[in-house]
This record gives structure tokens, C-alpha cells and sequence, in this order.
């Protein structure tokens, strides 16, 4: 069990890091998200544990996230995405995701765009800088409902002896532009087997108010964690993260959302 859990984490940051550019154009929707607080529980009080700090261009795009961790009483960098776009039709076209260590930002990861002619994104190439040159290890490829921008599903490849080979995917469910829930697949000896499934919920007003993950492993459908939201005259100011363990639901982290004007 562990190491499925092991797996199943591992598959998960891997979306999420795959998908952090959609996150932040949703954000960004609302306001400009200039820092995102979390802090996590210790001895029956919250304290800072990690931060994002994001930087624009002049066309309000986002340019830059730092991640920071407290560390020592001060925050300590982590990582950093850098973004880039296309002169044309200003659609992101490559970011680059940096470590911090000894003193400076080292690259480690660049995501390269693919478009259709309709301007979706179809694939994003994955390079690792190794050995001093970037070097083409991952992609990720998404498919569309017909010609319209709602995706069906997402899937995850890793690149081995010159061969693309699947490592998970992502099926999506939408009730007209609203995503009501995502299932995750993993591939296990050469078979899609479904491991994560997150529900997404609504208000009236449309915005989103708790995302429920849940895994599915072979005692059966397991809830695990989710996440909260809390809006102010229709921006999200804080997010509240539990997790299920003991057949409870404890409350881990709390999200502070901190806006700039255009």
C-alpha cells in the first residue's frame, strides 16, 4: 500500500505540474495573483510553510512563479517557472522550470507548446537539461470534444530508448464549460488502471468552491483530499486543504490568495 501511495503521489504532482499554466490563467481571471500563502498545522497552530510569488509582463501575462519554503525563520527559494509567448497570437509558447541551489537558479525542466490551427494546445514537449543540453524526455497530449476547446482527456508520455511509452492519463467530464470531474489512469502492465478521481463543485455564481480527490485502489473508492474555497465579491481570497485519515477528515493546510490591481 505504501508504495502505491508512493505512485499515486508521484502521478499526481506530475499533473499538476503539467497543468500549472491553466491553474494560473484561471486565477488570473479574477485579478492578478501576485502571492499565494500556504501554511500548515503544528502544534494546534498555523504556521508559513510555502509561498508563490508571481511576477507579469506589460499585457498582464505571467512571467514569472517563484516557490519559496520558510525555512530558519525566512523564506528560502525552491524553484521558479519562467514564461514565455508567441509574438503573434500571445499564447504561451514555453516556460522553464528552474531549481534553486547554491546560490543561484538552475534549470532543469523546459515545456515546449504544440498548437492546432484552432490555437489548442495538443502537445507539450518535456525537456530535461542534462549533461549541459536540453534533451526531449516527456510530453504531454491533449485531445478536444470535435472542434470546440473543451478537452475529453490528457495523456502522459515518457520518452525511453527512443520510444514513447504511456505512463498515465486524464479523462475529463464537463457539464457545458464547467469541469465536474477528472478521472485519472495509470498505465500498469500495459493496461489503463484508475487510480485518482477528483470532483469539482460549484456556487451559483460559477465559482468553483472545493475540488474532492479521491483514490481508487483495490479495497475501493477512497476519499483522501480536498480543498476548500472562499470568495469576496467574486474573487478567491483562501483555500482550506484536508485530508481523510481515519476515517476523518483533518483540516492540513490553509491557502491565502493576494491580488494586484491591472
Amino acid at each position: 500500500m505504501k508504495k502505491l501511495n508512493q505512485t499515486l503521489i508521484k502521478s499526481l504532482l506530475q499533473v499538476i505540474l503539467g497543468m500549472c499554466i491553466s491553474f494560473q490563467a484561471e486565477l488570473t481571471a479574477q485579478g492578478l495573483l501576485a502571492k499565494k500563502v500556504i501554511q500548515y498545522q503544528s502544534e494546534g497552530s498555523w504556521k508559513d510553510a510555502r509561498q508563490e510569488l508571481n511576477s507579469y509582463d506589460a499585457q498582464g501575462r505571467i512571467s514569472q512563479t517563484i516557490y519559496q519554503q520558510m525555512k530558519d525563520a525566512a523564506w528560502n527559494n525552491q524553484t521558479k517557472m519562467a514564461f514565455s509567448y508567441d509574438e503573434q497570437s500571445g499564447l504561451e509558447k514555453e516556460r522553464i522550470f528552474y531549481q534553486w541551489k547554491d546560490g543561484k537558479w538552475i534549470s532543469n525542466l523546459r515545456f515546449r507548446a504544440e498548437r492546432d490551427r484552432h490555437d489548442r494546445l495538443i502537445n507539450e514537449l518535456i525537456d530535461q537539461f542534462r549533461e549541459g543540453e536540453w534533451k526531449l524526455s516527456r510530453k504531454n497530449s491533449t485531445t478536444y470534444e470535435q472542434a470546440g476547446s473543451v478537452k475529453s482527456d490528457q495523456t502522459y508520455y515518457n520518452l525511453k530508448d527512443g520510444t514513447w511509452s504511456k505512463s498515465y492519463k486524464d479523462e475529463y467530464l464537463f457539464e457545458g464549460k464547467k469541469l465536474v470531474e477528472k478521472t485519472g489512469f495509470q498505465m500498469r502492465e500495459g493496461t489503463w488502471k484508475k487510480s485518482l478521481i477528483t470532483s469539482y463543485n460549484y456556487n451559483s455564481q460559477g465559482e468553483r468552491t472545493e475540488e474532492s480527490i479521491s483514490r481508487v485502489t483495490a479495497e475501493g473508492i477512497l476519499e483522501w483530499r480536498k480543498t476548500s474555497f472562499t470568495y469576496k465579491d467574486g474573487t478567491k481570497t483562501a483555500g482550506l486543504v484536508s485530508v481523510r485519515k481515519n476515517e476523518r477528515w483533518l483540516e492540513s493546510e490553509k491557502h491565502f490568495f493576494h491580488y494586484v490591481s491591472r
